[in-house]
Protein backbone atom coordinates (compact mmCIF):
# COMPACT_ATOMS: atom_id res chain seq x y z
CA UNK A 1 0.00 0.00 0.00
CA UNK A 2 1.21 3.48 -0.85
CA UNK A 3 -0.31 6.05 1.51
CA UNK A 4 0.93 9.52 0.79
CA UNK A 5 1.67 12.31 3.22
CA UNK A 6 3.13 14.63 0.58
CA UNK A 7 1.66 16.14 -2.58
CA UNK A 8 2.02 13.20 -5.01
CA UNK A 9 2.41 9.49 -4.20
CA UNK A 10 4.14 8.38 -7.42
CA UNK A 11 5.94 10.93 -9.61
CA UNK A 12 7.38 9.61 -12.89
CA UNK A 13 9.23 11.91 -15.32
CA UNK A 14 11.77 12.09 -18.17
CA UNK A 15 11.58 8.97 -20.35
CA UNK A 16 11.23 6.77 -17.27
CA UNK A 17 9.57 3.35 -17.65
CA UNK A 18 7.36 2.46 -14.68
CA UNK A 19 5.74 -0.90 -13.93
CA UNK A 20 3.23 -0.44 -11.13
CA UNK A 21 1.11 -3.52 -10.31
CA UNK A 22 -1.39 -4.29 -7.52
CA UNK A 23 -0.84 -1.29 -5.24
CA UNK A 24 -3.16 0.86 -3.20
CA UNK A 25 -2.48 4.56 -3.78
CA UNK A 26 -4.52 6.82 -1.53
CA UNK A 27 -4.79 10.03 0.50
CA UNK A 28 -2.39 12.21 -1.50
CA UNK A 29 -2.92 15.95 -1.22
CA UNK A 30 -2.59 16.21 -5.03
CA UNK A 31 -2.63 13.45 -7.69
CA UNK A 32 -2.06 9.82 -6.78
CA UNK A 33 0.14 9.09 -9.81
CA UNK A 34 1.73 11.90 -11.85
CA UNK A 35 3.34 11.05 -15.23
CA UNK A 36 5.05 13.58 -17.49
CA UNK A 37 7.96 14.36 -19.86
CA UNK A 38 7.66 11.21 -21.99
CA UNK A 39 7.27 8.80 -19.05
CA UNK A 40 5.96 5.39 -20.15
CA UNK A 41 5.15 2.02 -18.66
CA UNK A 42 2.33 -0.09 -17.27
CA UNK A 43 0.00 0.86 -14.43
CA UNK A 44 -2.31 -2.11 -13.83
CA UNK A 45 -4.60 -3.68 -11.24
CA UNK A 46 -4.16 -0.87 -8.69
CA UNK A 47 -6.68 0.63 -6.29
CA UNK A 48 -6.24 4.41 -6.64
CA UNK A 49 -8.60 6.36 -4.41
CA UNK A 50 -9.28 9.25 -2.03
CA UNK A 51 -6.73 11.64 -3.55
CA UNK A 52 -6.95 15.43 -3.42
CA UNK A 53 -6.68 15.87 -7.19
CA UNK A 54 -6.74 13.38 -10.10
CA UNK A 55 -6.12 9.73 -9.39
CA UNK A 56 -3.82 9.71 -12.45
CA UNK A 57 -2.39 12.85 -14.08
CA UNK A 58 -0.83 12.31 -17.54
CA UNK A 59 0.86 15.23 -19.34
CA UNK A 60 3.77 16.58 -21.44
CA UNK A 61 4.24 13.58 -23.73
CA UNK A 62 3.77 10.83 -21.14
CA UNK A 63 2.41 7.69 -22.83
CA UNK A 64 1.55 4.95 -20.29
CA UNK A 65 -0.74 1.92 -20.49
CA UNK A 66 -3.41 2.26 -17.79
CA UNK A 67 -5.16 -1.12 -17.44
CA UNK A 68 -7.69 -2.74 -15.07
CA UNK A 69 -7.39 -0.23 -12.21
CA UNK A 70 -10.04 0.93 -9.76
CA UNK A 71 -9.90 4.73 -9.67
CA UNK A 72 -12.46 6.19 -7.32
CA UNK A 73 -13.51 8.57 -4.53
CA UNK A 74 -11.17 11.39 -5.58
CA UNK A 75 -11.80 15.08 -5.04
CA UNK A 76 -11.21 15.84 -8.75
CA UNK A 77 -11.29 13.68 -11.93
CA UNK A 78 -10.35 10.01 -12.00
CA UNK A 79 -7.84 10.48 -14.84
CA UNK A 80 -6.77 13.79 -16.37
CA UNK A 81 -4.82 13.93 -19.66
CA UNK A 82 -3.50 17.28 -20.88
CA UNK A 83 -0.57 19.12 -22.45
CA UNK A 84 0.20 16.54 -25.16
CA UNK A 85 -0.24 13.64 -22.75
CA UNK A 86 -1.13 10.36 -24.44
CA UNK A 87 -1.70 6.87 -23.12
CA UNK A 88 -3.88 3.83 -23.59
CA UNK A 89 -6.63 3.75 -20.97
CA UNK A 90 -8.42 0.37 -21.01
CA UNK A 91 -10.76 -1.69 -18.84
CA UNK A 92 -10.60 0.52 -15.75
CA UNK A 93 -13.37 1.01 -13.21
CA UNK A 94 -13.62 4.77 -12.71
CA UNK A 95 -16.36 5.91 -10.34
CA UNK A 96 -17.44 8.21 -7.52
CA UNK A 97 -14.98 11.01 -8.33
CA UNK A 98 -16.13 14.62 -7.82
CA UNK A 99 -15.41 15.58 -11.44
CA UNK A 100 -15.11 13.66 -14.74
CA UNK A 101 -14.12 10.01 -14.94
CA UNK A 102 -11.61 10.86 -17.70
CA UNK A 103 -10.95 14.57 -18.33
CA UNK A 104 -9.09 15.38 -21.58
CA UNK A 105 -8.02 18.98 -22.23
CA UNK A 106 -5.26 21.19 -23.71
CA UNK A 107 -4.10 18.78 -26.46
CA UNK A 108 -4.41 15.60 -24.43
CA UNK A 109 -4.60 12.66 -26.85
CA UNK A 110 -5.21 9.30 -25.12
CA UNK A 111 -6.91 6.18 -26.48
CA UNK A 112 -9.79 5.32 -24.14
CA UNK A 113 -11.57 1.96 -24.36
Amino acid sequence: MIVCISLVCVFCVCVFQIVMLRNEVCECRASGVFLRLSAQGLIADNNIHSNGEAGLDIRKGADPVILCNRIHSGLRSGIVVLGNGKGSIRSNQIYNNKEAGVYILFNGNPVVR
